[in-house]
């Protein structure tokens, strides 16, 4: 410890930053707001256990450019005098023998002025003398004091009488009260709370791929992220279990399974830190309303025991105990904390405890017409009769509102006798198992409700049942059958009964009308009844309905409005996110027809991870997953994805959608025959869906071309379907499965067959589908010649290279190679603008004007921008500020390139050049030292340079030399764009100025500042560059920001040590800041150097100035010295 000695031993540790032994992310959008914060008297860091606090304030000091004052607190720091001398300590390790008059009057305990006020006064006195530069003080964990009265009031007087130099951060479990409200008013305050300290799926993706080297996939990412909600903590601890997980299938599982088990770390931190903390009335409050998913004042008075809910609620939100507002009257713990309580109230309390909580809770939630609450915990109980009761009576009611796997979840802890005596729970029941895909069950339930509601005389239940039982055959791939019996239904329905027969119409349209009228038909029926239930505030059945528009306008080939419409979906269900309606696969689709490959991975991954629960929703999903690899050329990873999946039992048009996925996916990896032909005989031997056919007849087709087994005008007959279907409006379906059969008839060279290629990708590109369809439009490079002669097949040709260079630049590069130059300009211009250099290679032995000029564009066009710093000595970058920089080293080319840049945009003679680098040289002698300053040059900025097959960065011709202005870039032209942005002002203002004072770095053209030359053009540009610093310096502009006003003026002597207007600045920015003793020192330097090299006395405005701040004795210390 320091010099003084203390009456009480105190621990180092508290006073020094923290040491972290593992690496740690950087929470890099935090600390930009504390930096922005940075200025204000008090910063509020208020978040519970484990978020990561310490952590971030570790960063924040590392990377500060001010000392940090740490002071850790414990449950033993509860006596203000402890404060003290804590403080002391830790200033007295950058300040030796600070705080000794403060430490006397501790010693002095009962003397005069030694109460508290009076001893802090003496430390805030010598902190006034002591610290003059700005300085942060972290008081880590501030809840271990809260409650103390005099450590609040010792804070209070800190925070009122420090100096301004120094600013507090307060990390918290709870928000500290102390006397904030005077700072908020004039912008001295800030605070970040729990929300803020999360980590998003962004950053856990970061935290596990960069600091951990374990990279999440992206369905283990959204679990993750759901499951921890963000919590620092428990990450930390996953991570440990979840790098001993190798397959994807172990670690996805254990991320599903993740709670605070009483086997885990995750348990015992919760325990150690946070429960084992509180009170007994705490702690008792807590257990008691862990059973609840969302918690009323209310209820949890009934549960607890006590009188006060709200004030209790309210105290468990402000001390951070994981306890999170969701409305007015709702609050809900933290995931993994209510699973960690519910857990040790099983552990503590008897099992009749902990059923009559749920036997209350049950009770509450029914007084309060709460069904699905009351179902909940009525099961729990063990209630099985009470909760089938409701769920019959108003289980329909929770299916209208989308919660169909909620209802699933109750059946799995009924009876069957329960369930197969109850119509009502019948349907129900049979509704259910129809979402997962189990039809035999499924069908099973809904006939026996529907024949016991017939034989009763109750046409209303029986239409609900018909309404069911469509629904059943719809997903069972059967849609003759599911319209047959919605026409029943719509028989049976009352007029009078509205959602019954608005469900009705909507299967019909997707049924009957999908498969046997136009699809705009369908389309506008499903759009009336997603308005219709609207209207009637069934938001689910809206949703269901506008999904069914968005599959039938995809279908119909407007992809733009397909999105449009499955996004108002989709964002219904997101609300729940694990839910069997949230497959997302539609959707998915759409978006990939878009090329919106990531967005669409996203949705995918979403869905995937929100249906593992319900069988055929989840395939489904995976089909979309899948669909996203293939977009993105991953056959392989598709193939691996679904293999496995379709051996589930038949899941109806399921399964028949996930075998032509995976047809696709194994035709354009060239898989073998024998796996293929197993595949189609699965896919032709099962259940055939008629809504499927365009898709289902191609893939067969096709796979019968890939293993050998067509005749040679094999996909006639799905030429046919695919016809049938474009003349009622499925133009996606034909158009893709167009291209595909065209590919076909080429490999057969059958005459028509270009013209049929060349029409195909035409109606591809009309829908805008070419980068969706691109592994497939490249099965045409081979053919690429033959098509080039078909009427439109130059075209085609273009628009794929353009489409997707990277496959088509060879073949079209090869086609051009024997081509005529009348006949090869369209693919000529083509390829300068998509080539690379691999194509000026492929062009390099073609003769003709027409092909140099290409090659030597493309070259121009790929080449990586130089990047020039002209400030301070010359250095040149390769791709961008921070690449790599090259050497340039010799003088005669450094002043050669000095010349060009300061001409940058303008050839420069060569005479001129001969003049101003040679000019005493022998007229031959300096026109050979020019030649090798650019030969020299050129390779520098190009160390690979080949003439024609390199770019040329330095541009010499018979009459003079330039640099290529649109290759080259100068810090002086980025210094002009962010000069633009501070005279504007603005947000982005005090930004631009650091950039840009950054960028000041020394004198203009440094390297050649003795050369008379460059004096005409460093005096012009210093006087551009002083005409921006010089009033962010003296305040003109970004008059509050004295710290960029500083940088400034110091920018502003590195360009001219003597600049005085720089130095008066330096002074009045230092004092504002509070900087007293530096400013002091710089006015001693600068008058020094005036005196020592200039034999100059400092003149009146200076002079002025240091009296007027009081610094007026630096002028006769000076003097005297002087």
């Amino acid at each position: 410890m320091g010099e003084i000695q203390y009456a009480y031993p105190l621990i180092h540790n508290k006073v020094t930053s923290p040491h972290y032994v593992t690496p740690t992310l950087r929470r890099g959008r935090l600390l930009d707001w504390l930096n922005a914060n940075q200025e204000c008297r008090a910063l509020v860091i208020a978040a519970g256990a484990g978020y990561g606090k310490t952590t971030l304030l570790w960063q924040w000091e590392r990377e500060a450019n001010f000392p940090c004052y740490w002071y850790k607190l414990d449950r033993n720091d509860r006596d203000w005098s402890l404060h003290i001398s804590y403080l002391i300590e830790a200033v007295a390790q950058r300040h030796p023998g600070f705080g000794r008059r403060a430490h006397s009057m501790l010693l002095q305990l009962g003397g005069p002025g030694s109460s508290r006020p009076g001893v802090a006064a003496f430390l805030l006195s010598e902190m006034h003398d002591r610290l003059t530069e700005p300085c942060t003080f972290i008081i880590d964990d501030w809840h271990f004091v809260s409650s103390v009265t005099e450590v609040r009031g010792l804070w209070n007087q800190i925070l009122r009488d420090a100096p301004p130099t120094c600013r507090f951060v307060f990390a918290s479990r709870a928000k500290p009260q102390l006397q904030f409200a005077r700072l908020k008013t004039h912008t001295g305050y800030g605070e970040l709370r729990t929300d803020d300290l999360r980590l998003t799926d962004i950053e856990i993706d970061e935290l596990f791929r960069d600091v951990y080297r374990d990279p999440l996939s992206s369905e283990e990412l959204t679990e993750l992220e759901r499951r921890t909600e963000g919590w620092a903590a428990s990450l930390q601890l996953v991570e440990v279990s979840l790098r001993e997980r190798q397959t994807p299938e172990e670690r996805q599982r254990f991320i599903e399974s993740i709670t605070a088990t009483t086997e885990s770390d995750l348990f015992s931190f919760l325990a150690e830190e946070v429960l084992d903390q509180q009170s007994e009335e705490t702690r008792n409050f807590l257990l008691s309303t862990s059973i609840l998913q969302q918690i009323t004042p209310d209820l949890a008075e009934r549960l607890a025991g006590v009188h006060d809910g709200v004030r209790r609620l309210l105290e468990l939100e402000h001390a951070g105990l994981f306890t999170h507002r969701v409305d007015e009257r709702q609050y809900r713990y933290h995931g993994l904390f209510r699973e960690f309580l519910e857990r040790r109230l099983i552990a503590e309390r008897s099992e009749a405890e902990v059923l009559g909580l749920h036997i209350h809770a049950a009770s509450y939630f029914e007084t309060t017409a709460r069904w699905p609450e009351a179902i909940h915990h009525y099961l729990r109980a063990g209630l099985q009769r009470q909760a089938a009761r409701l769920i019959a009576r108003y289980g329909e009611d929770v299916v209208a509102e989308g919660r169909l796997g909620l209802v699933d979840e109750w059946f799995q802890a009924l009876p069957a006798r329960t369930v197969r005596d109850n119509a009502r729970l019948s349907l129900l029941h049979g509704e259910t198992l129809g979402m997962r895909g189990e039809w035999t069950g499924a069908l099973e339930a809904l006939n026996r409700a529907r024949q016991f509601f017939a034989r009763k005389g109750d046409p209303l239940m029986e239409a609900l049942a018909c309404v069911k039982l469509s629904a059943v055959y719809h997903g069972l791939g059967k849609p003759e059958t599911s319209g047959a019996i919605a026409l029943e239904g719509l028989l049976l329905a009352p007029p009078d009964a509205d959602v019954i027969r608005l469900r009705l119409d909507g299967n019909l349209a997707i049924t009957v009308g999908w498969i046997a009228g136009p699809l705009v038909e369908a389309a506008r029926t499903c759009e009336r009844v997603a308005a219709r239930a609207a209207s009637m505030g069934l938001d689910h059945f809206a949703a269901i309905g506008l999904h069914n528009v968005g599959a039938l306008r995809r279908e119909m080939g407007d992809i733009s409005e397909s999105i449009r419409v499955l996004e108002r979906a989709w964002r219904h269900w997101q609300v729940a996110r694990v839910s069997p309606f949230a497959e997302n696969t539609e959707f998915v689709m759409a978006l990939l027809a878009s090329d919106q490959p990531d967005r669409a991975q996203r949705v995918a991954d979403a869905g995937v991870a929100g249906t593992r629960s319900w069988a055929r929703p989840h395939l489904e999903a995976e089909a979309g997953r899948a669909s996203v690899d293939i977009y993105r050329g991953l056959f392989s990873a598709a193939i691996a994805r679904l293999r496995s999946l379709i051996a589930y039992p038949d899941l109806g048009i399921t399964t028949e959608l996930c075998r032509n996925v995976l047809m696709d996916a194994m035709l354009l990896a060239n898989r073998p025959p024998a796996e293929i032909h197993e595949l189609a005989e699965q896919l032709e031997g099962g259940p055939r869906d008629p809504r499927l056919a365009p898709v289902t007849d191609t893939s067969l087709a096709l796979a019968a071309h890939a293993i050998g087994r067509c005749a040679p005008d094999c996909g006639r007959a799905a030429r046919q379907t695919l016809d049938a279907w474009g003349v009622r409006g499925g133009r996606f379906s034909a158009v893709v499965g167009g291209l595909k059969l065209a590919i076909i008839a080429l490999d057969h060279g059958a005459p028509p067959s270009n013209d049929r290629a060349v029409a195909a990708v035409s109606a591809v590109q009309s829908l805008k589908l070419v980068r969706y369809m691109r592994w497939w439009i490249r099965r045409l490079g081979s053919h690429t010649a033959s098509l080039l002669e078909s009427v439109g097949g130059m075209d085609l040709i273009r628009q794929a290279l353009c489409a997707d260079p990277e496959y088509w630049r060879e073949p079209v590069a090869a086609a051009v190679r024997l081509m005529s130059p009348s006949d090869r300009q369209p693919l000529l211009e083509a390829l300068t603008s998509h080539g690379n250099r691999a194509t000026v290679e492929l062009l390099k032995d073609v003769r003709g004007g027409d092909v140099t000029a290409a090659r030597r564009k493309m070259v121009r066009r790929q080449a990586a921008r130089i990047h020039i710093r002209t400030f301070g000595s010359i250095a040149v970058y390769r791709g961008g500020w921070t690449g790599r920089q090259l050497g340039v080293t010799s003088r005669r080319s450094r002043l050669l390139l000095s010349l060009l840049v300061a001409n940058l945009g303008q050839p420069v003679g060569r005479e001129v050049v001969l003049d101003r680098l040679w000019p005493d040289a022998d007229p031959a002698a300096a026109i050979n030292n020019l030649n090798q300053a650019v030969f020299q040059l050129r390779r520098q900025l190009e160390p690979s340079y080949r003439d024609g097959l390199s770019p040329a960065y330095v541009l010499a011709s018979a009459e003079s030399v330039e640099l290529d202005a649109d290759l080259v870039r100068t810090d002086l032209q980025e210094f002009r764009k962010y000069a633009d942005v501070v005279r504007a002002g603005g947000r982005e203002a005090p930004h631009a100025a650091l950039s840009l004072i950054g960028l000041t770095r020394g004198e203009y053209l440094g390297d050649a500042k003795y050369e008379d030359w460059a004096a005409l053009s460093a005096s012009s540009v210093h006087n551009e560059v002083r005409s921006i610093l010089l009033p962010v310096a003296t305040g003109e502009l970004l008059a509050d920001r004295h710290d960029i006003g500083l940088e400034a003026a110091c920018a502003l002597q590195r360009l001219d040590q003597f600049d005085e207007s720089a130095a008066i600045a330096i002074v009045l920015r230092l004092v504002a800041l509070g900087r007293r003793a530096a400013a002091r020192q710089a006015a001693a330097n600068f008058i020094s150097k005036l005196r020592e090299e200039l034999q100059e006395p400092p003149s009146e405005a200076l002079t002025l100035t240091l009296t007027h701040v009081g610094l007026g004795r630096v002028l006769l210390d000076s003097a005297g010295s002087g």
